[in-house]
């Protein structure tokens, strides 16, 4: 029985998810179509271009991440 993979929605853990975000959809195109944000942290964030979806999470909290 042969598998068909029809799509794939990568999942990269990122530093900040904001500045992500700015990369993603000033430097390359892509349109924001989701986020995660309770409480004011940006955990989360789905981005789609040309049929392409992508998702950022954030690797550390706000207060966590490194410099």
């Amino acid at each position: 029985m042969a598998t068909t993979i029809t799509g794939m929605k990568p999942l990269f853990q990122v530093y900040d998810v904001r500045t992500s975000i700015a990369f993603y959809t000033d430097k390359l195109g892509f349109a924001l179509n989701g986020t995660y944000e309770p409480d004011g942290h940006l955990y989360w964030a789905s981005l789609m271009k040309d049929g392409v979806e992508i998702m950022l999470n954030a690797r550390w909290e706000d207060d966590e991440r490194p410099d």
